[in-house]
């Protein structure tokens, strides 16, 4: 069976799934945290080419078809999202500190 939530590409990164369950229709948000901290340089090291992969039964087979990320100090950046029949997988190309990617 498929973990509900996955990211691929970097051990890293945490993942947190919000959404509102009695409102199908609603945007969903989804947290991102880079873990990987430079202690010596006081600074993140990015993390690259993330990919996360969302079971669609946790959030009631919707078929998203936008995604976007938005970070600090940074424009909304229109993501790659794919729908098939087991999950809905979304491509990251760069995360800094943190992010929200919102999908539609």
């Amino acid at each position: 069976m498929v973990v509900p939530v996955a990211v691929e590409g970097s051990e890293h990164v945490l993942a947190v799934v919000r959404a509102i369950p009695a409102e199908p229709r609603a945007a969903v948000a989804v947290h991102l945290l880079n873990r990987r901290y430079d202690a010596d340089h006081d600074t993140m090291i990015p993390q690259q080419d993330i990919t996360l992969r969302l079971r669609r039964d946790l959030l009631g087979d919707r078929k998203f078809t936008k995604a976007v990320l938005h970070a600090a100090d940074a424009e909304p950046l229109p993501l790659e999202i794919r729908c098939d029949d087991e999950s809905t997988t979304v491509s990251v190309p760069r995360l800094t500190l943190w992010a929200i990617i919102q999908m539609l």
